[in-house]
Parts: structure tokens; C-alpha cells; sequence
């Protein structure tokens, strides 16, 4: 079977082996579509026999899917996910409004074709953005065949415009794939300069003296004509004047600009009375403690005073990439800094966020050798590692990027987001056929491997908290495939492993549950990390899996619905929760999980009574009294937020909330030291936690 792909070269998926197919699965579905594949929201009925749209294989109307391309088998449908890290029902919605859109380094969209030129006409896109259908390539809007009309529209206008003459040129649509031009001249002759000029003759006017010449600052003005032999001493005069003040303005503008850049060099610049320094110190704090947007507003305020310092293109640049997706001015800014400085640090920074940036734009190979070379000038560096793996894993070389993730668990224990990568490539190198189909040896390695990556999760659970939800899936996940491979061997050995296994499952759903669903995203971040293979756009395919595999049922609709929350398909998600919440009423877990959903968009009281309910429940869970904490401090109930809080760390002693909590509500109860005490205590637990960084901040400032 062909192992390479005749277009691109890279590895061609085991499914698309089997059907004989030289092409990979990215390089074919843009052969489909090029060739004109079927939306899906044009196809009525989904047939009862059919070809895989994608690779030919023969399917059954059970095992079909609706695709942008028509409908393909559920092999292909699971290849599209594990490669885009977009749930399948995403992708059905983008189908029908089939483009995206690349502006300023962000993607938009999805939208329809008179959405895209709804929006060039009012100038929110222009036509040198790029635009892409789904899982296609990019171009720019002004290449697309379907939108040059408009683009011509548009060009025209902008020549008219620039000419001076808004009705010189205009457009005339005679079919959907042509622009007319319109000669405007035709039935105004006005507009043509040598009809205008047709019989005129030039004329010299003849100059002669208007009077005696008298003193002025402007001698010409007195006299018809500067050749007249009275005056030309006096004008020579009036210029050297003239030029002797301007060198003198030129030299004092020196000076001042001189003074400028050497104070700016020196960091001593000012802006509203502070300097370089003051404002580069607070703004290095401001994103220490999580305020990340507070803190690309102080560096490029310092950046006012002194734009050319490496270390403050050091800072700057991750956070413009990863807090606003401005990839052109991070890549700049990188640029700028490996130029500034030649030190080996800013260098295989420089090289590590040049490598982030070809990888958001799906130039793998690129984004290789950005970190080969970051690597030959740090051989441990852990970000280097841990993005060349990420990099390997989107090249469908799950192999390769497992030895190098395991690499970067041991020199980033603390990064949660690494053993959910690792997690997806053991997956991704195992799962390619299902369990009948391996051998012995093949069994034996992935049991192994599972066990190992059990530890990790273990470990980390018991040391960090940054990743806990996303790590907790994972975990579930693990015990899973354990399960269904001690499920098979059929032994009486196997059959107690399968339940302990399934046990292993319950409880970690059971803690993922219990969790504030907001913990990660209240962690400070390393920007020059990819970790969005540990979001929730990645992680619910596996939430899926999960309820697919084993009968979870009070918690299939809740996990898949939480999934969809933090995959901003909030609307979905609340309804999938709440449809979990119908099935069992009284549970604890679940009423919890529904009332976060309600406080957070602002139904406070209806939020109150659900939590109220999973309180009184049979099960003690942290969750339900964080809530009632939270919204008792909310209410400035001081009392009653301690209450719950302390009730938590009854439970878990090393509750980062509560103790965050507590150390909050003594600062409200103005008693310093036992807030101190407490903070003391969350720092020891958990020193990312941007709300007890802020609480930090504001106490030690006092």
C-alpha cells in the first residue's frame, strides 16, 4: 500500500490505505471540492447505499454522514475531527455558510457569499484578507472567482475616487461574472481637455512696474517681474536672509531631537510624568498577576517612549499573538527582537513565537524548522519540545510527537495541557484499528503505554490544579480504552480489571463534575505554548467518545453539554445540561452544574434555588457550596460566604477556591492578618491562580 501522498508528501491515513487512495485526507478533500462537492443542507434524504464522498468506500445509510463535500463514511468523519479539532456538528453548520475569512490574523465566520460582500462593500474585509471554505486553502478574496465582481465594483469606485471625480467611473453588473466599465465621456464632452482647448492660443501677459518701488519683506510683491535689474540685488539679499534663518530653525530642531533619542535610549523618557522603567515595572506585574489586557496596555505605552527594547518586545509579543491573535504585529515584533538583541534567550524566544505563528497558519513544516532552531540553540527547551511535538501530532506523525511530548512532561510538570497532547497521540498511534485487528505485541505496548500516561495523570491531579477539568477528562478517557481492553481478553483477571476500570471512570467524572468548570481559564497562561489542542473545541470529540464506549447516562448529555458551553456553542450546551437534569432531577452534581449555567447569565434567583436544591441532595459535593459562597459575598453576606467556603475545605483542605475565598472575605472584614494567613496558605497550594494573585496584589499593597 502507497505510504505517501503524491501531492504534499506526508503519511497517508491507515483508512485511505486500505481503499487504495495515493492522496492524504487533507490533500483529497480539497480535490472534492475543488471537483464541486455536494453542501449538505442541499441534500434532502440521506441515501440508504452510497459511496463515501472522501475515500469511495462503499457505506450503509447508518454509517453516513452529512459533509460539505455530500455524505461521507464515519472514518472520514473521525479523520476531519482528529485534524481540525472541530466537532462534526460545527462543521455541518460552516458547510452552509461555507467561508471563512482571515483578518488582521484572526478567523472569522463562517458566512454566506452575500455576507462577504455585504461586508467589502461597508470595508469591515477588503479584498486582500484571505478566505478559505472549511478545511480549504487559504487565497486572497480578490483571487476567488466568485467575489471579483464585487472586487472590480469595489476597484473602480476606489479609482474614481482617487481621481477626484466620484462620477468619472462606475460599474455597470452585466452578469454575475463580469464588471463593465462605463464611459461616462460618451454623452459628456465637457470632460475631454482637448475639446476645452480646441482655438485657444497661450498668451504672455506683459509685465511692467506698478510704482515706485518701496521697502518690503516681499519685494516681488511690488514689482510685475522678479528679471527687472532694479531689484535682483535686493532679492538676492531677501533669500540669503531667508536661508540663514532656515538653517538656524534646522539646527535648534537637531539639537531637541538629539536630546530625544538619547533620553528614550536611556530609558528616561517620559508620558503623564512617568518613566520607561515605571510603567515597563507595572506592566511586567499587571501580567504577572493574570491582567493580560491591562498589561498589553502598559507596554505599548512603554513602547511610546522607547520602541526598540528587547525585553519589552519579550513580553509584548506572546501576549499579542495569544490574548489578541494579531499574528502580522506579533511576527513583527518577534522579528524585531531577535534583531534588537542576539542574546540566546530572546533568540530561541523569537524563534518559538515565529514557530506559534506558522503553525496558526498551517505551515507545519515551517513551524519544524522555527523549533528545530530554537532546539540547536537550547536542546531542553521545554516550549521548543512540547510546540515540535504539537507540530508532529498535526502532521499525522503520532509517534514521533509522543517521544517528544514525553520530553517536554518532564521539563514542564506543571503544564497540564502537555498530558492531554500526549494523551491524543498515544490515541492517534494505537487506535488506527480497532482491538480484534491488533496483535499481541500491539496490545501490550498501548496497555502500557495507558498505564504510564494513568501516572502522569494521577501525578498531576495530586500536585496542580491549572488543567484539572481538561486532565480529569483525560483520565476518564484512559480508563476507557483500559476497560474495553480488559473487557476483551474475556479472563476472569480481565473481567475484574474491566469493573475496576469503570469505577476509574465514574470517579473521575465524579471529581470533573464537582469542579468550578471556570478553574482553567482563572490560571495565568505560558503564551509560547500552543495548548490549544487542551481546549474544549478539541476535548468534546472525546467527551463523545466517552459516552459512546461506556453507559455513563446521567452523565452523557452533561459532559457533551458542557463541552459545547466552552466550545461557544452556549445555547446547546444549556440545553443539553438541562436536558441531562430531566433524566435525574435530585442529582446533586447535575442541579449544581445547572445553576452555574443560570448565574452565569444572570438569573440569580432562579441560579439560588437550584443550589439550594443540590445542597439539601444526598451527595456532598464542593461545587454547590462554592456557588452559595460566591453569591452570598455577592450579596455582601460575609458570614454566610465563610460558612460555605469553610463547609469546602471540610471536604478538601487544599480547595483552592475556598481558601482563596476565605483569605477574601477576612480582607472584606478588614482583618489583614488572618487574610494573610489564608493567602499564605492558597499560595502554597496554588501559585497560578489569577483571583488570589489579584487578592495578593491588593493586600501586600496596603
Amino acid at each position: 500500500m502507497k505510504a505517501q501522498c503524491d501531492i504534499c508528501n506526508r503519511s497517508i491515513e491507515k483508512h485511505l490505505q486500505v481503499q487504495k487512495k495515493s492522496l492524504c485526507f487533507s490533500c483529497l478533500t480539497e480535490e472534492v471540492s475543488d471537483a464541486g462537492g455536494l453542501p449538505t443542507f442541499n441534500i434532502k434524504q440521506k441515501p440508504v447505499h452510497a459511496n463515501c464522498a472522501v475515500c469511495d468506500a462503499e457505506t450503509t445509510g447508518p454509517d453516513l454522514a452529512p459533509s460539505p463535500w455530500g455524505f461521507i463514511c464515519r472514518q472520514c468523519c473521525d479523520l476531519c475531527e482528529t485534524q481540525t479539532g472541530v466537532q462534526w456538528d460545527l462543521i455541518k453548520i460552516s458547510s452552509q455558510k461555507e467561508w471563512l475569512v482571515k483578518a488582521n490574523g484572526r478567523i472569522l465566520g463562517p458566512f454566506s457569499a452575500e455576507e462577504i460582500e455585504s461586508r467589502l462593500r461597508e470595508n469591515r474585509v477588503v479584498p486582500v484578507d484571505e478566505i478559505s471554505r472549511p478545511l480549504g486553502r487559504w487565497i486572497l478574496i480578490r483571487d476567488e472567482d466568485r467575489f471579483r465582481p464585487i472586487v472590480n465594483e469595489l476597484k473602480n469606485r476606489q479609482t474614481a475616487k482617487s481621481d477626484g471625480e466620484s462620477t468619472d467611473v462606475g460599474t455597470l453588473a452585466g452578469d454575475d461574472n463580469q464588471t463593465v466599465p462605463i464611459d461616462v465621456s460618451v454623452d459628456r464632452p465637457f470632460i475631454k481637455t482637448e475639446e476645452l482647448l480646441k482655438g485657444i492660443e497661450p498668451k504672455v501677459r506683459e509685465v511692467r512696474p506698478v510704482g515706485d518701488p518701496t521697502p518690503s519683506r516681499d519685494i516681488v510683491k511690488n514689482y510685475a517681474s522678479p528679471q527687472d535689474p532694479k531689484i535682483i540685488p535686493q532679492i538676492r539679499l531677501s533669500k540669503s536672509r531667508q536661508c540663514w534663518w532656515a538653517l538656524g530653525v534646522l539646527v535648534v530642531s537637531l539639537i531637541v531631537a538629539s536630546v530625544k533619542i538619547t533620553s528614550n535610549k536611556d530609558g528616561l523618557g517620559e508620558t503623564g510624568g512617568r518613566t520607561f522603567q515605571d510603567i515597563m515595572n507595572q506592566a511586567i506585574s499587571t501580567e504577572k498577576i493574570g491582567d493580560y489586557r491591562r498589561a498589553i496596555d502598559l507596554f505599548n505605552e512603554a513602547r511610546r517612549i522607547k520602541s526598540r527594547d528587547a525585553e519589552l518586545l519579550l513580553h509584548l509579543a506572546p501576549l499579542t499573538l495569544g490574548v489578541e491573535g494579531q499574528t502580522l504585529s506579533a511576527q513583527k515584533m518577534f522579528v524585531e527582537m531577535m534583531e534588537i538583541d542576539k542574546g540566546a534567550n530572546y533568540q530561541k524566544a523569537g524563534l518559538v513565537g515565529l514557530g506559534l505563528i506558522a503553525m496558526t497558519d498551517h505551515q507545519y513544516e515551517q513551524a519544524v524548522e522555527k523549533f528545530e532552531s530554537a532546539l540547536r540553540l537550547d536542546p531542553e527547551y521545554g516550549q521548543a519540545i512540547f510546540n515540535l511535538g504539537v507540530t508532529k501530532l498535526l502532521m499525522m506523525q503520532p509517534a514521533e510527537a509522543l517521544t517528544l511530548l514525553r520530553k517536554a512532561a518532564n521539563r514542564l510538570p506543571n503544564e497540564g495541557s502537555i498530558i492531554v497532547t500526549q494523551a491524543e497521540a498515544v490515541f492517534s498511534h494505537f487506535e488506527t484499528n480497532s482491538l480484534g485487528q491488533k496483535s499481541e505485541k500491539e496490545i501490550k505496548d498501548y496497555k502500557a503505554e495507558l498505564n504510564v500516561l494513568m501516572g502522569s495523570v494521577k501525578n498531576y491531579l495530586a500536585n496542580y490544579r491549572d488543567y484539572t477539568h481538561e486532565v480529569l477528562l483525560t483520565g476518564a478517557r484512559i480508563a476507557v480504552a483500559q476497560h474495553l481492553i480488559y473487557k476483551a481478553e474475556g479472563t476472569s483477571m480481565g473481567t475484574k480489571l474491566a469493573s475496576d476500570s469503570l469505577e476509574s471512570v465514574v470517579r473521575y467524572l465524579g471529581e470533573f463534575f464537582d469542579t468550578d468548570p471556570e478553574r482553567t481559564s482563572l490560571h495565568t497562561k505560558d503564551w509560547l505554548l500552543y495548548a490549544d489542542r487542551a481546549s474544549w473545541g478539541v476535548l468534546l470529540p472525546v467527551a463523545k467518545r466517552i459516552t459512546q464506549d461506556v453507559n455513563i447516562k446521567n452523565f452523557a448529555d452533561a459532559l457533551v453539554g458542557l463541552g459545547l458551553y466552552f466550545s461557544r456553542e452556549r445555547t446547546e450546551g444549556i440545553r443539553s445540561i438541562e436536558a441531562a437534569l430531566q433524566q435525574n432531577e435530585t442529582d446533586s452534581a447535575l442541579l449544581a452544574l445547572t445553576a452555574w449555567t443560570e448565574y452565569k447569565s444572570g438569573k440569580k434567583d432562579v441560579a439560588f434555588t437550584r443550589v439550594q436544591m443540590a445542597l439539601r441532595g444526598g451527595r456532598p459535593l464542593k461545587f454547590p457550596h462554592l456557588l452559595q459562597a460566591k453569591i452570598c459575598f455577592a450579596d455582601g453576606d460575609l458570614e454566610c460566604a465563610q460558612d460555605h467556603f469553610a463547609q469546602m475545605l471540610a471536604m478538601d483542605p487544599e480547595s483552592i477556591e475556598a481558601l482563596h475565598g476565605i483569605a477574601e472575605v477576612q480582607q472584606k472584614k478588614k482583618n489583614p492578618d488572618q487574610a494573610l494567613d489564608f493567602l499564605k496558605k492558597a499560595l502554597g497550594v496554588d501559585p497560578y491562580y489569577i483571583p488570589l494573585l489579584k487578592l495578593k496584589q491588593e493586600i501586600w499593597s496596603q
